[in-house]
């Protein structure tokens, strides 16, 4: 496990990693699509032969390279479409008959990464609140999962994820 410190202020790319009794992965999916574009990122649909359950995308890569290199990237953060690229992929695997793993990572774009930390810690938050028994994992880099599941940026851009 990595010091999270530079995972949430944005310097490397993040992987939170919970686990929830299996009954109630679509109540932290749910959860996660109300953080998740509170930061600008908008779901898209997914191929479920990747093994990911979401996938979520943020800015251009146009305006990345655009803006990427000229400062304006601080401005033009928080603008949505016009923004850094960010990259968001969930993964959720069954641990045993009663819980399931969830993995929601940052596959591209560390631009975006306090953002991102933000949005996830939201929905932890909530689904706590509610009383969800949640055993959390904490943060790491992405780069740290195992680099056979989509939520590893190397995966995440062989199976088009990226």
């Amino acid at each position: 496990m990595v010091d999270d410190r530079h995972i949430r202020r944005g310097t490397l790319r993040g992987a939170r990693t919970f686990t929830v009794p299996t009954d109630a992965v679509p109540v932290v999916l749910r959860a996660l699509d109300r953080a998740i574009p509170a930061a600008h990122f908008r779901a898209r649909s997914v191929d479920t032969a990747t093994g990911a359950v979401r996938y979520y995308r943020r800015g251009s890569l146009a305006a990345d390279v655009l803006f990427g290199g000229t400062g304006l990237s601080l401005v033009t953060r928080r603008i949505g479409p016009l923004s850094a690229l960010g990259v968001v992929v969930v993964w959720a695997g069954e641990q045993d008959a009663a819980t399931t793993r969830v993995i929601v990572s940052l596959v591209r774009g560390h631009e975006v990464g306090a953002e991102f930390v933000s949005a996830v810690d939201e929905a932890v938050g909530a689904l706590q609140h509610l009383g969800l028994l949640l055993g959390d994992g904490g943060w790491s880099r992405a780069v740290d999962v195992d680099p056979d599941l989509p939520v590893h940026p190397s995966r995440a851009a062989e199976l088009g994820l990226r």
